[in-house]
C-alpha cells in the first residue's frame, strides 16, 4: 500500500499545489530569475565590445532586480498566503 501510494506521489508531485496561487508566483519568479540570468549573458557580451554600454545608475538598479526577487520568493514560501 505504501509502495502504490508513493508510485502516485512520483507521479504528480505538484498535485497539492494545484490550487496555491503562491506557488505559481514562486514559479513565475523562478522563470523571471532564469530569464534575468540569460539578460547577464547577453549584457556581459555587450560589455565586452563597449565598456560604457549602459550608466553605473543602470547596473546598480539591475543589481538589485535578483535580491529583490530572491527575498520575494522567500516570503512566499515561508508565509504561504492564502489569496
Amino acid at each position: 500500500v505504501i509502495t502504490a501510494h508513493f508510485l502516485v506521489d512520483i507521479g504528480d508531485p505538484f498535485r497539492h499545489y494545484h490550487d496555491a496561487l503562491w506557488f505559481y508566483l514562486k514559479l513565475a519568479l523562478v522563470a523571471f530569475l532564469v530569464v534575468y540570468h540569460l539578460a547577464c549573458g547577453y549584457y556581459r557580451k555587450k560589455l565586452i565590445g563597449n565598456a560604457h554600454y549602459k550608466t553605473h545608475v543602470f547596473w546598480r538598479y539591475f543589481n538589485e532586480v535578483p535580491t529583490v526577487a530572491l527575498i520575494a520568493i522567500i516570503i512566499l514560501v515561508v508565509v504561504k498566503p492564502m489569496f
